[in-house]
C-alpha cells in the first residue's frame, strides 16, 4: 500500500459525515481550461470511490453527494447509496441538479430496492431524480424528514408515503404529480410544505399536523381530522381567487387560527365614459 493511500484511509475511515459535491473538480480548473464534462464525471466518481473504498462503513451519519448525475451514472449511484444503508447512514441528500432540463427517461432511478431492509435512514432528500416507488415499499419505516425537489413521479406515491410511519416533515418542491392526487394517513406528520408542484388535489389525514404551506395554482385541500393545524401560509399564483380564499379554505381548514396570504392583485385599467371626462 502506497503512503498516499494509508494516510487517505487513516483520513477518511471513521468520517461520519461524508459530503461531495463539483467543487472537488471544478475549483482547480481556470475557466480557460476547463475539463470536458464526461471527464469531470469520471473525476467525480473516482473520487467518491476511492473515499468509500477508505472508509470503514461505520460510524457514518450524513452521506450527501451535489453534482449532475443521471441515469447513465446509476450504477456508481446505486452503490454508494447502499454504501449508506449498509453503514446505517441516518441522512441521505442526492442532489443531482442539472444544468438543463431533464426528461424522465434520463434521471437516475431512485433505487428504492436498497432499502428494503431494515436500515437507520432518518432523513432523505432528493432533486432530480425519478420516484416509482413498490406498491409494497415499507423500507423507511424510521424515516423522520422527506424532501422531494423537482422530481419526476412516475407511480402514485400515496402508499409509500403513508408507509413512513414516523414522518413528521415532508416537503415537496416544484414536482409533477401529472393527474395524481397527493393523499396519505400521517399519524405524526407535524410539518407540511407544498411549492410550485402539478397536482390535482390534496387529500391527508394527519392527527397531529401543526403547520401548512402551499404555493400553486387553486386546488381542492382537505385535511381529515387536523385538529391541531392552527397555523398556514398559502400563497396562490399567479393572482389569488378570493372567492377560493374566503369560501374554501374556511371550510377545508376550520380550526386554522393563523392565516398568512402573499397577496397580489391583478391590475385592471377601466375606461371612464365620456360624459364622465
Amino acid at each position: 500500500m502506497s503512503m498516499l493511500s494509508r494516510m487517505c484511509k487513516r483520513l477518511w475511515n471513521c468520517h461520519s459525515y461524508l459530503s461531495f459535491d463539483a467543487a472537488m473538480v471544478t475549483n482547480s480548473c481556470s475557466k480557460r481550461d476547463r475539463e470536458s464534462r464526461s471527464s469531470q464525471e469520471k473525476k467525480f466518481i473516482d473520487i467518491v470511490n476511492t473515499v468509500l473504498r477508505c472508509h470503514d462503513g461505520t460510524n457514518l451519519k450524513q452521506f450527501k453527494v451535489s453534482f449532475e448525475l443521471r441515469e447513465q451514472h446509476s450504477c456508481s449511484l446505486d452503490n454508494w447509496i447502499g454504501f449508506a444503508v449498509s453503514s446505517h447512514a441516518s441522512e441521505i441528500v442526492l442532489d443531482l441538479d442539472p444544468k438543463s432540463p431533464r426528461t424522465a427517461q434520463d434521471a437516475y432511478d431512485f433505487p428504492f430496492h436498497l432499502f428494503q431492509s431494515e436500515n437507520s435512514i432518518q432523513s432523505v432528500w432528493v432533486k432530480c431524480v425519478s420516484l416509482k416507488p413498490p406498491h409494497d415499499f415499507s423500507g423507511f419505516r424510521k424515516l423522520t424528514k422527506f424532501t422531494i425537489s423537482s422530481v419526476h413521479i412516475l407511480e402514485d406515491i400515496g402508499n409509500l408515503l403513508s408507509n413512513c410511519c414516523a414522518l413528521k416533515w415532508l416537503n415537496i418542491i416544484c414536482c409533477n404529480f401529472g393527474k395524481l392526487k397527493l393523499h396519505g394517513t400521517f399519524y405524526r406528520l407535524l410539518h407540511f410544505c407544498v411549492i410550485y408542484s402539478e397536482v390535482q388535489a390534496i387529500e391527508l389525514h394527519a392527527i397531529e399536523l401543526l403547520t401548512f404551506k402551499y404555493v400553486g395554482n387553486p386546488l381542492p385541500i382537505v385535511f381529515y381530522e387536523s385538529p391541531k393545524l392552527k397555523v398556514a401560509n398559502i400563497k396562490l399564483s399567479p393572482y389569488y381567487d378570493f372567492g377560493y380564499v374566503c369560501s374554501g379554505l374556511p371550510t377545508t381548514l376550520p380550526c386554522l387560527e393563523e392565516l398568512y396570504m402573499d397577496v397580489r392583485l391583478k391590475a385592471e385599467v377601466c375606461c371612464l365614459p365620456t360624459k364622465c371626462l
